[in-house]
C-alpha cells in the first residue's frame, strides 16, 4: 500500500460519518489537492503521481495454495478512485469467506506469487467482535502480514479481493 492510501485510510478512520460525507461532496480531486498543499517539497511528487488506472475492476491474478485455486480481482469501476470497503466487497462475487479458505491463504501466504505483493489481499473474514473490520495480507520485510480494514473507509487500487475459483 502506498504512503498516500495509508494515510488516507487513517484519516478517513479518524473522521465522524458526517465529516466524511463533507468531504465526499467536496469530491476526490478538490480534496487531494486542498492536502498536497499542506505538504512541503513532497506535495509535487504527490501532484505528480499518476492516478487509478481505468483497469482495476478488470484484475484478475489466479493462483493455487495448497491445491486450491483463488483469485485477487480489483472492485474500483472506471474512473474511480476509490470506493467503500463494504461497497468493494459487494461488487466482487463470491469474495472468500470460509474459515478453512482463509487458513489456507494463511497457511501458504509464503507462495503467494510475487505479483501479488503490490497490494492488500482483502477477505471476507471478520474481525473477533467487530464485523466492520475484514482481514487482509500485505507485503512487507520480506513476508505476508495480516492485518484488518474498516468496511466504512475508501479503499483504494492497492487493495484487491481475494475469491476462491471453483
Amino acid at each position: 500500500m502506498s504512503l498516500e492510501n495509508i494515510l488516507a485510510t487513517a484519516f478517513l478512520a479518524s473522521l465522524t460519518p458526517e465529516e466524511r460525507e463533507q468531504l465526499e461532496k467536496l469530491g476526490y480531486e478538490e480534496v487531494r489537492t486542498h492536502l498536497i498543499k499542506l505538504l512541503p517539497d513532497e506535495g509535487k511528487k504527490v501532484a505528480d503521481a499518476p492516478t487509478v488506472p481505468s483497469i482495476h475492476s478488470k484484475i484478475r491474478i489466479p493462483f493455487v495454495l495448497g491445491g486450491q485455486h483463488f483469485e485477487a480481482v480489483g472492485f474500483l469501476r472506471e474512473g474511480e478512485q476509490s470506493c467503500l470497503g463494504k461497497q468493494a466487497l459487494e461488487r466482487v462475487s463470491d469474495p472468500l469467506k470460509s474459515e478453512e479458505d482463509w487458513r489456507l491463504l494463511y497457511e501458504y501466504r509464503a507462495q503467494l506469487p510475487a505479483e501479488l505483493r503490490k497490494y492488500w489481499l482483502v477477505t471476507t473474514r471478520p474481525y473477533p467482535g467487530s464485523p466492520r473490520f475484514v482481514s487482509l495480507l500485505y507485503f512487507g520485510s520480506r513476508k505476508w502480514h495480516i492485518h484488518w480494514i474498516n468496511l466504512d473507509v475508501q479503499w483504494f487500487s492497492d487493495g484487491l479481493v481475494v475469491r476462491r475459483c471453483v
